[in-house]
């Protein structure tokens, strides 16, 4: 585990909360899986991630107006612990991939 301080990364999202979970368990399957369990309504979840620990916290799902487009939108805040930047920089990949394709 580093001793460097905690990071924090905010993303604004045109996502759902069940669509978000669902893409969002796949990153780094089994090793997100394998420690958190879906459930309706969850907002937040926490798990170990190459010897220091991940922390996501979704706020309210609200809804996003563009002319006639309607879109869910969902603030999403990842907060690292005990990694390296180079740890940190390598999940915002992932992160990055799993969403792009999804077009979140």
């Amino acid at each position: 585990m580093f001793d460097s301080a905690p990071v924090s990364i905010s993303k604004d999202m045109s996502i759902g909360h069940a669509d978000f979970w669902r893409l969002f368990l796949k990153i780094d399957a089994p090793v997100i899986s394998d420690q958190v369990i879906y459930q309706a309504g969850m907002r937040r979840c926490h798990f170990d991630w190459q010897g220091g620990s991940i922390s996501v916290e979704l706020s309210a799902e609200s809804i996003r107006q563009i002319a006639a487009l309607i879109l869910p939108q969902t603030d999403v805040a990842l907060h690292y612990t005990g990694l390296s930047q180079v740890q940190i920089d390598e999940f915002e990949k992932k992160f990055e991939r799993q969403f792009q394709r999804a077009g979140g």
